[in-house]
Protein backbone atom coordinates (compact mmCIF):
# COMPACT_ATOMS: atom_id res chain seq x y z
CA UNK A 1 0.00 0.00 0.00
CA UNK A 2 2.91 2.21 0.82
CA UNK A 3 4.53 1.71 -2.94
CA UNK A 4 0.46 2.47 -4.25
CA UNK A 5 0.18 5.87 -2.27
CA UNK A 6 3.59 6.88 -3.61
CA UNK A 7 2.55 6.63 -7.25
CA UNK A 8 -1.32 7.89 -6.78
CA UNK A 9 -1.05 9.72 -3.37
CA UNK A 10 -4.65 7.73 -2.05
CA UNK A 11 -3.92 8.09 1.62
CA UNK A 12 -4.46 11.36 1.10
CA UNK A 13 -8.01 11.33 0.78
CA UNK A 14 -8.27 10.20 4.23
CA UNK A 15 -9.58 13.25 5.60
CA UNK A 16 -10.63 14.03 8.90
CA UNK A 17 -14.11 14.24 9.55
CA UNK A 18 -14.15 17.64 10.58
CA UNK A 19 -11.92 18.81 7.79
CA UNK A 20 -10.43 22.27 8.66
CA UNK A 21 -11.26 21.89 12.44
CA UNK A 22 -8.73 18.98 12.58
CA UNK A 23 -5.73 18.54 14.61
CA UNK A 24 -3.59 16.95 12.33
CA UNK A 25 -3.70 14.53 9.18
CA UNK A 26 -3.71 11.09 10.07
CA UNK A 27 -0.79 9.03 10.40
CA UNK A 28 -0.05 6.85 6.73
CA UNK A 29 1.24 3.60 8.70
CA UNK A 30 -2.12 3.72 11.42
CA UNK A 31 -4.17 4.14 7.63
CA UNK A 32 -2.31 1.26 5.87
CA UNK A 33 -2.80 -1.30 9.46
CA UNK A 34 -6.28 -0.08 9.37
CA UNK A 35 -7.04 -0.67 5.82
CA UNK A 36 -5.69 -4.13 5.77
CA UNK A 37 -7.24 -4.71 9.61
CA UNK A 38 -10.56 -4.50 7.74
CA UNK A 39 -9.41 -6.02 4.54
CA UNK A 40 -8.69 -8.95 6.02
CA UNK A 41 -11.51 -9.21 7.87
CA UNK A 42 -8.97 -8.97 10.87
CA UNK A 43 -10.41 -5.96 12.35
CA UNK A 44 -9.10 -3.12 14.80
CA UNK A 45 -9.17 -5.13 17.76
CA UNK A 46 -7.07 -8.10 16.80
CA UNK A 47 -4.80 -5.95 14.84
CA UNK A 48 -4.32 -3.60 18.10
CA UNK A 49 -3.66 -6.80 20.07
CA UNK A 50 -0.72 -7.68 17.46
CA UNK A 51 0.78 -3.95 16.76
CA UNK A 52 1.84 -1.59 19.30
CA UNK A 53 -0.85 0.95 17.01
CA UNK A 54 -3.33 3.36 18.49
CA UNK A 55 -6.45 2.94 16.47
CA UNK A 56 -8.63 5.29 18.70
CA UNK A 57 -8.36 8.51 16.22
CA UNK A 58 -8.80 6.64 13.11
CA UNK A 59 -12.37 6.01 13.12
CA UNK A 60 -12.77 10.08 11.82
CA UNK A 61 -10.55 9.29 9.00
CA UNK A 62 -11.73 6.16 7.36
CA UNK A 63 -15.70 6.30 6.14
CA UNK A 64 -17.65 5.43 3.26
CA UNK A 65 -16.59 8.86 1.77
CA UNK A 66 -13.16 8.89 1.72
CA UNK A 67 -12.93 5.17 1.18
CA UNK A 68 -14.71 5.84 -2.38
CA UNK A 69 -12.70 9.01 -3.09
CA UNK A 70 -9.30 6.52 -2.25
CA UNK A 71 -10.67 3.66 -4.42
CA UNK A 72 -11.36 6.59 -7.16
CA UNK A 73 -7.91 7.55 -6.91
CA UNK A 74 -6.75 4.34 -7.13
CA UNK A 75 -9.02 3.01 -10.06
CA UNK A 76 -8.18 5.92 -12.23
CA UNK A 77 -4.46 5.32 -12.04
CA UNK A 78 -4.46 1.63 -12.92
CA UNK A 79 -7.35 3.03 -15.82
CA UNK A 80 -3.66 4.75 -17.42
CA UNK A 81 -1.56 1.77 -16.90
CA UNK A 82 -0.41 0.52 -20.74
CA UNK A 83 -1.50 -2.92 -19.67
CA UNK A 84 -5.25 -1.58 -19.17
CA UNK A 85 -6.37 -1.87 -22.52
CA UNK A 86 -5.89 -5.61 -22.91
CA UNK A 87 -8.62 -6.27 -20.45
CA UNK A 88 -10.87 -5.07 -23.63
CA UNK A 89 -12.65 -8.00 -25.29
CA UNK A 90 -14.62 -7.48 -28.52
CA UNK A 91 -14.09 -3.76 -27.96
CA UNK A 92 -15.90 -3.67 -24.80
CA UNK A 93 -13.99 -2.58 -21.62
CA UNK A 94 -14.04 -5.56 -18.88
CA UNK A 95 -12.14 -6.19 -15.82
CA UNK A 96 -10.98 -9.19 -13.92
CA UNK A 97 -11.72 -10.42 -10.37
CA UNK A 98 -10.14 -13.92 -9.11
CA UNK A 99 -10.46 -15.13 -12.79
CA UNK A 100 -13.98 -14.23 -14.07
CA UNK A 101 -14.34 -11.22 -16.46
CA UNK A 102 -17.33 -8.92 -15.72
CA UNK A 103 -17.93 -5.96 -18.44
Amino acid sequence: MHMVDRQTGFLAAFDHILNRYAARAADKLNLVATLVAWGTNMGLGRMGTISDINFSALCNFIRLETLEAANDIVVNALAQLPVFPHYDIDDALHSSSDGPKFG
